[in-house]
């Protein structure tokens, strides 16, 4: 790996530095203090640097194109909101169009919870480009990161934490260049951390309205992991407000708890109303239902897998009841989850820390025994145990929610790392090179990748990583159909060698406005029931399996 290996050279090279007498540019230091120490500033400077950096790479990245069944639910419920409506009336002939974590019954509409959506949705209706969402709220959970890194460290090593989060995470990662909403829930992780961490001593309405919008996103983006990471944090708050004086609990439950209880209060019943609207039971979620219909394998490595459901389609059972239902079984065993476990340790590594930032991450976690840090490692220690028990693979969208308490630990390491003597001499600007001049190299090569024609791995996602398929060209041809203008119907029929992954079937949230229908093929007969309620398409069949796809006019006998 080209960043291990130019980590490990700075590393040297700083070492052998060290030997002499380095000094760093004093003004410049004075100046990023001086700016750091304008708190609002640095918060500000940090959103703005997010924001251009997204901007000066489009040239080398593009705008986000949806890629995977995720991208694609959280598409259509954006769509959906921005449309005014919660969900979408199923379609007459809706087993044509069944995909995966979409629901077609009771009503049509994405599984996932609404929160990224909603960002979607409304970058959809001011700008009529839902990237713009994506980019917004990287840029947010950057400067969101920031400002809880100034409650625990010095004012520049906060600005420094953030830059690095703009850097790597808001410019380089797939949570700015997909759908995948994982700036999402770490912008509400950060916030409520932030929060806690000022109280009681920063009470006031704003703390409680930090308090309230960070619980109430990581209720609305990840509810499992954002409830693992909630509970310390609102223990701790809680715990403080206990030992205050009388007086002090009323005025902080009116300054503080009212607010964050009055945003708590919206979300929890827009979240009642929106699983209402979806599945008709207010106490059941769209995830719920959509996973009870179609997947055998569950959540936790205690639970039996469900019966087989009656598939409609060899696609999906292929995905639920072959792939998945084997990922879910190959954790029945005691060795099956030591290689699990040990798989989604190398995920986090990759993304959260990865060569350039070992060092500093793993001093930073010493840090983490200091009283100071009790609040933040606990969140991280209760959000590993629940990463443990999960039988699934791990994506770091996952870990969204403790990203700022993750920050926090890099940031601590650096520190240490700075304080450091060799001789008469600190290792302050040495441990800045060993650790900048890896990630600018990273970062180069990956720019160069989309010129040179070059594939960004997949799997496992490093902080730099595409997370896309290659070769998937779906996007391609529906903006082809579009541009030849009129009303289309494609019909997708399939090898039996498909890849699940590779789902050609997807839609928006208008199925009989849409320019392009993509459906199932279910046969001739019952492909002619949908032409006939379609009529006006022109009706296509579509082969992906076959290299270059084939698409040709169809009509069904």
């Amino acid at each position: 790996m080209i960043e291990a290996a130019v980590a490990a050279a700075a590393l040297g090279a700083a070492l052998l530095l060290a030997r002499g007498r380095a000094r760093g540019p004093a003004r410049l230091a004075r100046t990023f203090r001086a700016v750091a120490a304008r708190r609002p500033l640095a918060v500000a400077i940090v959103f703005v640097a997010t924001l251009v950096g997204q901007l000066l790479l489009l040239p080398f990245f593009g705008l986000p194109e949806a890629n995977v069944s995720d991208e694609f639910g959280y598409l259509l419920a954006s769509e959906t909101f921005a449309s005014g409506r919660l969900t979408n009336p199923p379609h007459p002939f809706w087993p044509h169009f069944e995909t995966f974590h979409v629901l077609q019954q009771p009503t049509y509409m994405a599984m996932h919870p609404p929160g990224p959506a909603l960002v979607l949705a409304a970058a959809r209706v001011l700008w009529s480009e839902p990237a713009v969402g994506v980019w917004l709220a990287s840029a947010a959970a950057c400067a969101a990161a920031t400002w809880m890194l100034q409650a625990f460290v010095p004012a520049s090593w906060a600005l420094t934490g953030g830059l690095l989060a703009a850097f790597r995470i808001g410019v380089f990662s797939y949570w700015s260049t997909t759908f995948w909403g994982g700036a999402v829930s770490a912008a509400a992780g950060a916030l409520l951390l932030g929060a806690v961490a000022r109280f009681p001593r920063g009470a006031g309405r704003g703390n409680g309205l930090a308090l309230g919008t960070g619980t109430a996103f990581l209720l609305l983006t990840r509810p499992f992991e954002g409830l693992l990471a909630a509970v310390p944090l609102w223990g701790a708050t809680l715990g403080r407000w206990a030992r205050q004086g009388r007086a002090d609990r009323v005025h902080l439950l009116g300054r503080v708890g009212l607010p964050a209880a009055a945003v708590l209060a919206t979300a929890a019943a827009f979240l009642l109303r929106y699983d209402a609207a979806v599945t008709g039971d207010p106490l059941k979620l769209p995830y719920q239902l959509q996973r009870s219909t179609y997947a055998m394998g569950r959540h936790f490595i205690w639970q039996p897998p469900r019966p087989e459901p009656a598939y409609r389609h060899a696609e999906l059972r292929a995905f639920y009841a072959g792939w998945e239902l084997e990922g879910f079984q190959g954790t029945r065993r005691v060795e099956d989850l030591l290689r699990l476990w040990a798989g989604k340790a190398r995920v986090f590594w990759l993304f959260f820390a990865g060569p350039a930032l070992t060092v500093p991450f793993l001093f930073g976690l010493l840090h983490l025994r200091s009283r100071k840090r009790s609040i933040p490692g606990a969140a991280l220690a209760v959000s590993a145990a629940g990463s443990l028990v999960i039988a699934w693979s791990f994506f770091p969208h996952y870990a969204g929610p403790v990203f700022g308490a993750i920050l926090l630990v890099v940031v601590d390491g650096l520190r240490r790392l700075s304080a450091l003597r060799l001789g008469n001499v600190r290792f302050r600007g040495l441990a800045t090179l060993s650790i900048a001049l890896p990630l600018l190299v990273t970062a180069s090569c990956r720019l160069a990748a989309r010129p040179l024609g070059l594939h960004v791995g997949a799997w496992p996602p490093a902080w730099y990583s595409t997370v896309r398929y290659a070769g998937y060209t779906r996007g391609a041809l529906d903006e082809d159909l579009r541009r030849r203008g009129g009303r289309h119907l494609v019909f997708v029929r399939y090898a039996p060698s498909h890849n699940p992954h590779l789902e050609w079937v997807v839609n928006g949230a208008d199925l009989a406005g849409t320019p392009v229908l993509w459906a199932r093929s279910m046969g001739p007969a019952a492909d002619r029931d949908l032409v006939r309620h379609e009529a006006g398409r022109t009706v296509w069949l579509l082969l992906p399996d076959v290299d270059p796809y084939r698409l040709a006019p169809y009509e069904p006998r």
